[in-house]
């Protein structure tokens, strides 16, 4: 609210405002300004907690105000103007952002130096108080005098009624009635206004004095609490850097001593192990007798140069053969070799390729070279494609699964990336978007699942400062604390020269794991598995090791895995084409043990460089 005079006759003085609720009273705003050059402006801040604790108790939730001015010249002379203006505010739609800086802020106590200020806070608050009361007490008692006014003024209206009542009668004695009528109720609207107006005074400066206190109080107090936080942090600060410096110097004498620890652990072990072994040695060494003769065990006597008895391997090794057996050497490798390559191959099931159902975008055609077994896809040049193969075969299963890993033939003649998914849950596959983006994510909103998806990238470019070419693998998986999704990422490198570039020489996909994972064994946990690549070409090393990832359960996995996404963003100077066949599909052996993860990991080149993990955020950029 703004409010403004203008008037030579009122040069100087001041001017107060209050408005306050008609029906109760409570004072709802209040204001005093100077008046300079016969006009004055001044802006009214109404109390936000006053007026929706008055509009509680309204019907229909608005209130009705009533705005006094009071102007005061300096020359005492005691000039009053009332203003009734009658008008309605709407709490509703009064922020909290219009209170007046009136709240009190909160803050930490500390120390008896600022429990000594709050003290002295509080009382200053709560003379306040009282004298906000006094003032509400003044108030309601000029509203009493209001009352009486008016019951006076209404005397007075009921006397000139009668008055002119007797008008046709005596004409002279109404004129003298009348002139009295006018002179009582002028009185009593005069009576009226000055009550009001001292009492809106009263209340406004008494308000205005508590709030000059509570802020006194508020400005003492944080100023030594600030006073207070000061010291102890000067204080403290310095402690705490010769308590680091101490835990340091604790640290490093703690690693000293262990160091020196470990050492003369060491050092006893060996000095054990050396003279166990000494007496060992001398134990063992033959005894010569009397004779010149020395006697080895093993029924072989050396006695002037000759054996006392046939040399016989049976008699001193035992080699565990079934009855009938050949007992040559080379044999029972052969044969235990070629017994383990057979079992291997009893917990492998072939898992077909599907070529009727292969789809290929843009204009890149299929070929089935073998139907169910092999098929060629071709992007031409300055296209680009997803292709995606999907598998069958048997599945074995109920509730569990026996799914230990796979082997895919695939092999691609340029830049690409391929992705298959793993284990339990919805997977959504997209099509046609960058090598950055992800052809596979979770399906049905990203909800949560213990399945996880394995990502490939290829780029072809081959550096040739280190003469090979490096391998990106994404990993997804989700948490099992926090049921959010992560992402792996590890790059690998794979020596090669111009002539065996990559991933033209790739000749399989390959994922095994060690063991089942848990269902519930955790966030990630250990890596049970693994993504090898076998490549063919003149290298003398044909297997490696690109990714060690989580691994998935065998609940209601069932295949383990059903479909291969390729994506190829083509080139310009050619066609580009992508081989899949037929894959193999592990089990388990007794036990629920996968020795041929044991065998990759035994003969594979170890070519992983980085790890890292962050959380999945989704790419999905068109070509």
């Amino acid at each position: 609210m703004s409010l403004s005079f203008l008037g030579r006759e009122l040069e100087t003085g001041r001017v107060t405002l209050a408005a306050y609720h008609k029906k109760y009273g409570q004072l709802l705003a209040y204001q005093e300004e100077q008046i300079t050059g016969g006009a004055v402006a001044m802006v009214v801040d109404f109390d936000t907690q006053e007026i929706r604790a008055a509009a509680k108790e309204a019907e229909d939730k608005t209130i009705e105000a009533q705005v006094a001015v009071l102007v005061e010249t300096e020359e005492g002379k005691g000039v009053y103007h009332s203003l009734p203006l009658n008008f309605y505010l709407e709490p509703g739609l009064i922020g909290d952002e219009h209170l007046p800086n009136s709240a009190r802020p909160e803050w930490e106590m500390m120390y008896e130096t600022v429990l000594e200020r709050a003290e002295e806070a509080e009382g200053y608050a709560g003379s306040a108080w009282a004298s906000k009361r006094a003032a509400a007490d003044s108030a309601t008692a000029a509203g009493t005098s209001a009352t009486n006014a008016a019951r006076d003024a209404k005397s007075a209206n009921d006397a000139k009624t009668v008055v002119e009542s007797l008008a046709a009668t005596w004409p002279e004695t109404v004129s003298d009635g009348e002139k009295k009528i006018v002179e009582a109720r002028n009185e009593a609207v005069t009576a009226i206004q000055d009550k009001q107006a001292a009492a809106v005074l009263a209340v406004g400066r008494a308000s205005q004095t508590a709030q000059q206190n509570i802020s006194s109080a508020q400005s003492t107090a944080v100023q030594a609490v600030q006073t207070a936080q000061t010291e102890a942090k000067e204080t403290i600060e310095p402690l705490v850097q010769r308590a680091e410096a101490a835990k340091d110097d604790i640290d490093q004498a703690e690693r000293r001593i262990n160091t020196a620890a470990t050492n003369a652990t060491t050092s006893a072990t060996s000095a054990a192990n050396s003279a166990t072994a000494a007496a060992n040695a001398l134990a063992a060494i033959p005894q010569v007798d009397d004779a010149g003769n020395m006697t080895l065990d093993g029924n072989i006597t050396a006695a002037g140069g000759t054996f006392d008895g046939a040399i016989n391997a049976n008699g001193g090794i035992n080699i565990p053969l079934a009855v009938g057996a050949a007992t040559d050497t080379a044999a029972v490798n052969r044969m235990y070799a070629a017994g383990m390559a057979g079992v291997t191959d009893v917990f492998s099931l072939h898992f077909y390729l599907n070529t009727a159902s292969i789809t290929a975008t843009e204009t890149a055609q299929t070929t089935v070279l073998i139907p169910g077994q092999y098929a060629r896809t071709i992007v031409p040049a300055n296209t680009h494609s997803t292709v995606v193969h999907t598998f069958a075969g048997p599945a074995g299963q109920w509730n569990y699964s026996s799914f230990a890993g796979f082997a895919i033939p695939w092999q691609l003649t340029s830049t690409g990336k391929v992705t298959v998914g793993l284990g339990r849950g919805a997977k959504t596959v997209r099509k046609d978007l960058t090598l950055e983006s992800y052809s596979i994510i979770p399906g049905n909103d990203l909800a949560y699942n213990t399945g996880e998806m394995l990502d490939i990238t290829f780029d072809n470019v081959r550096d040739t400062v280190r003469g090979g070419y490096v391998i990106r693998v994404r990993e997804i998986y989700a948490t099992e604390t926090t049921r959010t999704w992560k992402v792996k990422t590890t790059t690998g490198f794979i020596p090669s020269t111009n002539n065996e570039p990559i991933p033209y020489i790739v000749n399989k996909i390959i994922y095994h794991q060690y063991a089942p994972r848990s269902y519930n064994a955790g966030d990630y946990g250990d890596a049970y598995g693994a993504l090898f690549l076998l490549t063919g070409g003149g290298s003398s090393q044909q297997l490696w090791k690109i990714a060690t990832v989580r691994g998935v359960t065998t609940f209601e996995t069932g295949t383990g895995f059903s479909t291969l996404v390729t994506d190829i963003p083509g080139i310009p100077g050619g066609s580009v084409s992508v081989f899949v066949g037929s894959a193999e599909r592990t089990n388990y052996q007794p036990g629920n043990v996968n020795p041929v993860y044991y065998a990759l990991e035994a003969m594979a080149v170890n070519a992983i460089e980085t790890e890292e993990t962050a959380d999945f955020v989704d790419i999905n950029i068109p070509l």
